[in-house]
């Protein structure tokens, strides 16, 4: 829950713009993270598009029950998503068929079957570090990783002191990195 607006759905201003988030904004934000079935709705071809962070395929090896459109997504840059550097991971390399996608959902969906944290950990450091090689490692961006991170935590698939684990991580990653 924002400290500011109290809306359990902002975290730390991310939506209403208050804090860190004050005055920034980018191309995209203040578009929430949440299913699929709601941030599909902002996704707007050559623009933004939604983002599972945790891919499909990757799901589909793990062997976790899961519903396409109940996963937790974000909104991020077309370019991003779809013309990322080769090899970086996350949204970058698991859209599509080509081997590195299916190799990188492939390795992390068999890890994910007696570790998710590990597995989510590491598809939520290559989403940061697709956006921080595309010069979009914003505050937004990070947050809305932290919040797919929750909604993890929300479908009972980490614990709080897992997800707030990673999120500390990403949060690191921003601060060393990131677009002030």
């Amino acid at each position: 829950m924002c400290s500011y607006c109290l809306d359990a759905q902002c975290n730390m201003g991310s939506l209403c713009l208050r804090g860190m988030f004050a005055g920034k904004g980018d191309q995209f934000s203040p578009l929430p993270a949440g299913p699929h079935s709601q941030t599909k709705k902002y996704s707007k071809v050559g623009q933004i598009e939604s983002e599972h962070l945790f891919p499909h395929a990757a799901l589909k090896a793990s062997g976790i029950p899961y519903n396409y459109n109940s996963e937790p997504t974000m909104s991020i840059p077309y370019n991003v998503h779809r013309g990322g550097v080769s090899g970086a991971g996350g949204g970058i390399t698991s859209t599509g068929s080509s081997s590195t996608a299916s190799g990188w959902s492939g390795h992390l969906g068999a890890m994910a079957k007696s570790d998710f944290r590990s597995a989510l950990r590491q598809f939520a450091i290559d989403q940061a570090n697709g956006h921080w090689m595309n010069g979009n490692l914003t505050g937004e961006v990070t947050m809305q990783i932290m919040q797919v991170v929750n909604g993890h935590q929300n479908l009972g698939r980490l614990t709080m002191d897992q997800a707030g684990s990673i999120n500390n991580e990403i949060m690191n990653i921003y601060l060393l990195r990131g677009k002030k």
